[in-house]
């Protein structure tokens, strides 16, 4: 047995143990009255959760398109969908996401270029992450008070999560508004690392260090370029993420609970403040953490057993539904024969943002 396929069968292990955790979690006090929530839940009802579920990476997928168009005009609406989906495939199952490896291997399969699929995965990360880290930042602010009174213990890590997720973007932005002071920390940070035999070539390091850095300039001024094009995607990230972070209010309504219009947006609150905490872990999809924070947070607001039957179809609905959607769409992609050419190194610059350069 090879070690790839001991790493993918490890990784299916690990999925189907974190989930049957989830699981167990969620049953393990009021496995009746979660039972009895599912049970009578009215098939209607599912059909929407799921359609929104799927929704919400076809939106993805429709932005992925509007940026790819750009650099390849015969690209079709259904290439960015897969594209989407491939990604949510690999991230689902992969620890710290290996979703933008894949979207790499995708778009090459159109024979797009490694430099214009790396400017589409950039743009494609920069707005998604600003707009949740708007989003987020926004619940931060104004539900600051509200998180203090009834999860205070989890605010730090919340908190930490939107570093974690801001990092990247504000760490690039300070290395071109401060490139002397840039140079300064990285020339002695390679050295230390050189010195602790972590990395062997200090200087040839270095330069690919800065060819990044270069690039990342070029993006920028890029990205100036198709204001347009900007305003489209963030304006569909914006869609996607409000349905995202509403999910659990329009559960909750299905399964019978008493909500009005004014919970909505603690709902959403706290939506965001579980896509933060999602930044702690390497774990594949979140599984495991994501639920169980899930019906932490929510049992304020819904009681344990009905945020436990509200945890497993927004769950189901946005995760595991995609994932086999996902697997179904890689392996129509990878059925395709078209050659590969050329290869480049991959750069990770976050959890979820993997390019080649």
């Amino acid at each position: 047995m090879n070690q790839s396929l001991k790493k993918r069968i490890f990784n299916i292990i690990l999925l189907l143990a974190l989930t049957a955790f989830a699981l167990w979690f969620a049953l393990k006090d009021d496995y009746q009255d979660v039972l009895n929530n599912l049970k009578h839940l009215p098939l209607r009802w599912l059909l929407l959760i799921l359609a929104l579920g799927i929704l919400y990476y076809v939106l993805q997928g429709i932005a992925l398109y509007l940026i790819g168009h750009t650099y390849k005009k015969d690209l079709h609406i259904i290439d960015g969908i897969d594209n989407a989906y491939i990604a949510a495939f690999f991230n689902g199952v992969t620890p710290l996401g290996g979703g933008q490896v894949a979207q790499t291997y995708a778009f090459r399969k159109l024979h797009m270029k490694y430099a214009d699929i790396a400017s589409i995965l950039w743009m494609d990360f920069f707005i998604f992450q600003s707009v949740v880290l708007l989003y987020a930042g926004f619940f931060i602010i104004f539900r600051f008070s509200y998180a203090m009174n009834h999860f205070p213990q989890f605010l730090p890590l919340i908190i930490l999560g939107y570093l974690v997720n801001s990092s990247v973007i504000i760490g690039l932005w300070t290395v071109i508004r401060f490139p002397t002071f840039y140079q300064k920390v990285s020339t002695m940070l390679l050295k230390l690392l050189h010195r602790i035999r972590i990395v062997k070539d200090a200087e040839k390091t270095a330069e690919k260090w800065n060819k990044q850095i270069l690039y990342f300039q070029q993006e920028v001024n890029n990205l100036k370029q198709h204001k347009t094009l900007i305003l489209q995607c963030a304006g569909l990230y914006i869609i996607r993420q409000t349905l995202f972070y509403s999910m659990p209010f329009l559960v909750a309504h299905a399964i019978g609970l008493s909500l009005q219009l004014s919970d909505l947006l603690n709902i959403m609150a706290i939506s965001a403040f579980i896509h933060m905490l999602n930044a702690l872990t390497p774990l594949p999809g979140d599984t495991g953490w994501t639920e169980t924070a899930f019906i932490i947070l929510y049992s304020i607001l819904f009681g344990k057993a009905d945020a436990g039957s509200v945890m497993i179809l927004w769950r189901m609905s946005t995760y595991h539904l995609n994932v086999v959607i996902g697997g179904i769409r890689f392996m129509r992609v990878k059925s395709k024969k078209y050659p590969i050419q050329d290869t480049n190194p991959i750069v990770k610059t976050g959890k979820n943002a993997e390019i080649h350069s």
